[in-house]
Protein backbone atom coordinates (compact mmCIF):
# COMPACT_ATOMS: atom_id res chain seq x y z
CA UNK A 1 0.00 0.00 0.00
CA UNK A 2 0.80 3.51 -1.18
CA UNK A 3 -0.56 6.19 0.93
CA UNK A 4 0.16 9.84 1.44
CA UNK A 5 -0.62 11.00 5.15
CA UNK A 6 -2.67 14.32 4.79
CA UNK A 7 -2.10 15.44 8.31
CA UNK A 8 1.48 14.97 8.08
CA UNK A 9 1.70 17.43 4.41
CA UNK A 10 -1.02 19.83 6.92
CA UNK A 11 2.01 19.86 9.34
CA UNK A 12 4.90 19.98 6.93
CA UNK A 13 3.82 21.28 3.64
CA UNK A 14 6.18 18.78 1.73
CA UNK A 15 6.78 14.83 2.15
CA UNK A 16 8.81 13.04 0.19
CA UNK A 17 8.94 8.90 -0.11
CA UNK A 18 10.83 6.47 -1.90
CA UNK A 19 10.41 2.61 -1.67
CA UNK A 20 9.08 -0.55 -3.70
CA UNK A 21 5.64 -1.67 -4.20
CA UNK A 22 5.13 -5.63 -4.67
CA UNK A 23 3.61 -7.13 -8.04
CA UNK A 24 1.37 -8.87 -6.08
CA UNK A 25 -0.17 -5.63 -4.83
CA UNK A 26 -1.30 -4.77 -8.92
CA UNK A 27 -3.80 -6.85 -10.74
CA UNK A 28 -3.49 -5.77 -14.42
CA UNK A 29 -4.11 -9.38 -16.24
CA UNK A 30 -6.75 -7.63 -17.95
CA UNK A 31 -4.50 -5.42 -19.54
CA UNK A 32 -2.10 -7.77 -20.24
CA UNK A 33 0.14 -6.17 -18.07
CA UNK A 34 2.81 -7.93 -15.28
CA UNK A 35 5.31 -7.05 -13.43
CA UNK A 36 8.46 -8.66 -13.28
CA UNK A 37 10.02 -7.36 -9.98
CA UNK A 38 8.91 -4.88 -7.36
CA UNK A 39 7.52 -1.38 -8.94
CA UNK A 40 9.91 1.32 -7.36
CA UNK A 41 9.09 4.56 -6.51
CA UNK A 42 10.17 8.02 -5.52
CA UNK A 43 7.57 10.80 -4.60
CA UNK A 44 7.78 14.32 -3.60
CA UNK A 45 4.47 15.93 -2.51
CA UNK A 46 4.12 19.54 -1.81
CA UNK A 47 1.52 21.83 -1.29
CA UNK A 48 -0.12 23.48 -4.33
CA UNK A 49 -1.81 26.76 -3.05
CA UNK A 50 -3.92 26.67 0.31
CA UNK A 51 -5.55 23.51 -0.12
CA UNK A 52 -4.53 21.03 -3.41
CA UNK A 53 -0.96 19.46 -3.58
CA UNK A 54 0.84 18.52 -6.18
CA UNK A 55 2.71 14.80 -6.20
CA UNK A 56 5.81 14.12 -8.56
CA UNK A 57 7.99 11.26 -8.65
CA UNK A 58 9.33 8.95 -10.38
CA UNK A 59 8.00 5.12 -11.27
CA UNK A 60 10.13 2.35 -12.21
CA UNK A 61 9.90 -1.40 -13.17
CA UNK A 62 9.87 -4.30 -15.44
CA UNK A 63 7.16 -5.74 -17.38
CA UNK A 64 6.37 -8.71 -19.29
CA UNK A 65 3.84 -8.46 -21.64
CA UNK A 66 2.90 -10.29 -24.95
CA UNK A 67 4.64 -10.17 -28.22
CA UNK A 68 1.20 -8.74 -30.75
CA UNK A 69 2.81 -11.21 -33.32
CA UNK A 70 3.39 -14.58 -31.55
CA UNK A 71 2.05 -14.33 -27.95
CA UNK A 72 5.64 -14.94 -26.46
CA UNK A 73 6.44 -12.98 -23.48
CA UNK A 74 8.32 -9.96 -23.87
CA UNK A 75 10.14 -7.95 -20.99
CA UNK A 76 10.58 -4.09 -21.16
CA UNK A 77 11.37 -1.61 -19.06
CA UNK A 78 9.08 1.25 -17.70
CA UNK A 79 10.70 4.38 -16.08
CA UNK A 80 8.09 7.20 -16.04
CA UNK A 81 7.58 10.41 -14.40
CA UNK A 82 4.42 11.07 -12.25
CA UNK A 83 2.89 14.94 -11.96
CA UNK A 84 0.09 15.13 -10.38
CA UNK A 85 -2.01 17.80 -9.53
CA UNK A 86 -4.82 16.89 -6.70
CA UNK A 87 -7.65 19.33 -5.91
CA UNK A 88 -9.39 19.50 -2.41
CA UNK A 89 -13.06 18.76 -2.63
CA UNK A 90 -13.42 22.24 -0.56
CA UNK A 91 -11.74 24.37 -3.57
CA UNK A 92 -13.64 23.06 -6.11
CA UNK A 93 -16.17 25.11 -7.93
CA UNK A 94 -19.19 23.70 -9.52
CA UNK A 95 -17.81 25.15 -13.24
CA UNK A 96 -14.50 23.28 -12.22
CA UNK A 97 -14.03 19.90 -14.60
CA UNK A 98 -11.79 17.96 -12.71
CA UNK A 99 -11.56 13.79 -12.73
CA UNK A 100 -12.94 12.13 -9.55
CA UNK A 101 -10.10 10.15 -9.24
CA UNK A 102 -7.80 13.00 -8.24
CA UNK A 103 -9.88 15.19 -5.93
CA UNK A 104 -9.65 14.01 -2.33
CA UNK A 105 -10.99 15.59 1.39
CA UNK A 106 -9.22 16.33 4.09
CA UNK A 107 -10.64 15.16 6.29
CA UNK A 108 -9.95 11.39 5.03
CA UNK A 109 -6.41 11.76 6.54
CA UNK A 110 -4.46 9.93 4.17
CA UNK A 111 -5.13 9.40 0.29
CA UNK A 112 -4.27 5.71 -1.09
CA UNK A 113 -2.07 6.15 -4.23
CA UNK A 114 -2.27 2.32 -5.04
CA UNK A 115 -5.25 3.34 -8.19
CA UNK A 116 -3.20 6.19 -10.05
CA UNK A 117 -0.07 3.78 -9.81
CA UNK A 118 -1.56 1.25 -11.62
CA UNK A 119 -2.75 3.57 -13.77
CA UNK A 120 0.19 5.66 -14.63
CA UNK A 121 1.70 1.93 -15.17
CA UNK A 122 -1.67 1.33 -17.51
CA UNK A 123 -1.10 4.44 -19.58
CA UNK A 124 2.94 4.08 -20.01
CA UNK A 125 3.33 0.42 -20.59
CA UNK A 126 3.72 -0.24 -24.47
CA UNK A 127 0.46 -0.28 -26.78
CA UNK A 128 2.15 -3.13 -28.29
CA UNK A 129 5.44 -5.22 -28.07
CA UNK A 130 7.20 -7.69 -30.47
CA UNK A 131 9.56 -10.16 -29.67
CA UNK A 132 12.12 -8.89 -32.29
CA UNK A 133 11.55 -7.08 -35.56
CA UNK A 134 11.21 -9.79 -37.52
CA UNK A 135 9.07 -11.42 -35.94
CA UNK A 136 6.73 -14.00 -38.09
CA UNK A 137 3.80 -14.52 -35.62
CA UNK A 138 1.08 -17.17 -36.12
CA UNK A 139 -0.84 -18.60 -38.78
CA UNK A 140 -4.09 -17.63 -39.13
CA UNK A 141 -5.37 -20.83 -40.21
CA UNK A 142 -3.83 -23.30 -38.30
CA UNK A 143 -1.79 -21.22 -35.22
CA UNK A 144 1.56 -22.52 -36.03
CA UNK A 145 4.42 -20.25 -34.44
CA UNK A 146 5.94 -19.09 -38.12
CA UNK A 147 9.31 -18.51 -36.17
CA UNK A 148 9.75 -21.85 -35.31
CA UNK A 149 8.00 -24.11 -37.99
CA UNK A 150 6.77 -23.26 -41.53
CA UNK A 151 3.27 -23.48 -42.37
CA UNK A 152 1.38 -26.18 -44.82
CA UNK A 153 -1.94 -24.23 -44.86
CA UNK A 154 -3.27 -23.23 -48.35
CA UNK A 155 -3.19 -19.73 -49.05
CA UNK A 156 -6.60 -18.15 -48.51
CA UNK A 157 -8.58 -17.59 -51.40
CA UNK A 158 -8.39 -14.08 -52.65
CA UNK A 159 -11.23 -12.02 -52.64
CA UNK A 160 -12.46 -11.67 -56.24
CA UNK A 161 -13.68 -8.00 -55.89
CA UNK A 162 -9.71 -7.43 -55.59
CA UNK A 163 -8.67 -9.45 -59.09
CA UNK A 164 -9.07 -6.30 -60.86
CA UNK A 165 -5.50 -4.50 -58.97
CA UNK A 166 -4.12 -8.17 -59.43
CA UNK A 167 -4.44 -8.02 -63.15
CA UNK A 168 -2.58 -4.32 -62.93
Amino acid sequence: MVYIDLNELQRTNKLTSQGFVEPSEFNLDEFGINLKCPLGIKLEVSHSGKTDFLLQGIVETRLEQKCRKCLKPVETTLSTNLDLLFRSKDSLKEEDEIEEELQFDWKQGHLDLMGHLSQEIILHAPAFVECHDSCQGLCAGCGNNLNHSVCECPEPPVDPRWDVLLNH
